[in-house]
């Protein structure tokens, strides 16, 4: 049953949280802007040092260690966004001692066990060290990802996404200068430096989440809500798992399709194309809290978060949009610079770029279904797509290359927007597409 219309007139957000808002979104979105760079040239440095096979493999035994780090937290990185918010409004110590426990102490020793499961059988298999060390990043980015989560969750995403954004790449980029002054860099000194640069940023994290946390509740006795957690969380880690197969198997389907080179070029375009949906992610990470909070108030807090998703969409539409035309216009020159051997990833570049607009356009639709109360069907839009990438994307690989995997990227991507899109309409009448109200400058 619709509850909030498209035509809502409901208060809008005070002057004060708008420009609170807005210059949060503006500190994050540079941070992450500047973080990408950062990286960017690292892979295009990297690419020049390492030539594009060794840039390949170490792009491929990467993304394995990115998509293992999905598999840790069992729902704990959306869990903690949607239980700390709640914890810290109705002051219970108790609780949220206890779900910050629960999620660390569990998503370290889950990643140990996994990272070890996963060198055994690739030591068996004969794999090589490069991608047993690439298995091992799966323990640090999972613990990062959820410290990180926790601060957003206390309503302080800012310092945390400055700290990985801006720490993480300069920490890589101090070991790789470091690296290739002594000549030792190979493909396995670089994995070994991004592992000790996340190593870096859980510690990092770790230190800010327990300078915000209150003292009440670093000294309170924990109390512990499994059952409430356990159904919850349990579909949030299905549909984190879902997100994760989406995000990174379409790099290691051309690797298995195609080969390791082919990795490398696909790789480049996707980081490329990614920088289009910075300003959506930004802005989604701040308002996630406020959607959680509003959300405890039941259909009374429905249109509260209407405005919060109109003022997401606002801020993030505009920018992601003249990205792509950017990003489309520069394509060939940008993709000749980085090297000869990239020229080829321009159509995937382009189409990889056109379909992450649907994540900008689709707003914080995501975190309204996940968060609202519909985890078991956001949980089921995100595995059955992740399904759907592998199923068409293996063939499309095999036949088409690295264009039919952009391909099958894409439709991906457009399907998990538009059905998240109908479930926050239908369900609880929350309108997330672009609106003649939305997408003025001034609302």
């Amino acid at each position: 049953m619709s509850v909030v219309s498209d035509n809502t007139t409901s208060p809008a957000p005070s002057p004060r949280f708008r420009l609170a808002l807005g210059l949060r979104a503006a500190v994050v979105f540079a941070a992450t802007i500047i973080g990408t760079a950062i990286r960017f040239v690292i892979q295009i440095v990297l690419i020049r040092w390492l030539g594009a096979a060794a840039f390949g493999s170490f792009v491929f035994a990467r993304q394995w260690g990115e998509l293992m780090a999905k598999l840790p937290d069992r729902g704990y990185v959306l869990g903690s966004v949607r239980f700390i918010p709640r914890y810290l409004a109705a002051a219970d110590a108790g609780r949220h001692r206890g779900v910050l426990q629960r999620a660390i102490l569990g998503t370290l020793r889950t990643s140990v066990l996994l990272v070890a499961v996963a060198a055994l059988i690739g030591w068996a298999l004969g794999q090589d060290q490069s991608l047993l060390v690439g298995f091992s990043l799966a323990i640090v980015i999972s613990l990062a990802g959820l410290l990180r989560a926790a601060v957003q969750g206390s309503h302080h995403y800012m310092p945390a996404t400055v700290i990985m954004e801006l720490g993480q790449p300069l920490t890589m980029a101090a070991g790789f200068s470091i690296l290739y002054w002594l000549d030792r860099l190979t493909v396995l000194s670089a994995l070994l430096v991004v592992f000790g640069a996340w190593f870096l940023i859980t510690i990092l994290e770790a230190g800010l989440l327990r300078r915000i946390t209150p003292r009440t509740v670093v000294s309170a006795e924990p109390v512990f809500e499994d059952e409430e957690w356990n159904r919850s969380t349990r579909q949030l880690f299905l549909a984190q798992l879902g997100i994760g197969v989406i995000n990174i198997s379409d790099v290691l389907i051309v690797g298995i399709t195609v080969g390791t080179i082919e990795a490398g070029v696909y790789a480049i375009a996707t980081r490329i194309a990614a920088i289009g949906r910075i300003a959506n992610a930004a802005v989604e990470s701040l308002v996630s809290p406020q959607i959680a909070a509003a959300a405890n108030d039941g259909v009374e807090g429905y249109p509260a978060i209407q405005k919060t998703i109109d003022k997401a969409i606002r801020i993030s539409i505009w920018p992601s949009m003249a990205f792509a035309v950017f990003a489309i216009a520069t394509s060939e020159p940008v993709l000749d610079f980085i090297g000869k051997d990239f020229a080829g990833g321009r159509s995937v570049l382009i189409i990889l770029v056109l379909g992450n607009l649907a994540d900008a356009v689709s707003g914080p639709s995501g975190h309204v279904v996940s968060l609202v109360g519909s985890e078991r069907t956001y949980a089921k839009i995100m595995l059955t797509n992740a399904v759907l990438l592998l199923a068409i994307g293996f063939p499309a690989g095999l036949l088409f290359g690295l264009v039919g995997v952009a391909l099958a990227r894409t439709v991906v991507n457009v399907g998990w927007n538009l059905a998240l899109f109908t479930v926050a309409r239908s369900q609880f009448g929350l309108w997330c597409l672009p609106s003649s109200r939305t997408l003025q400058f001034r609302s």
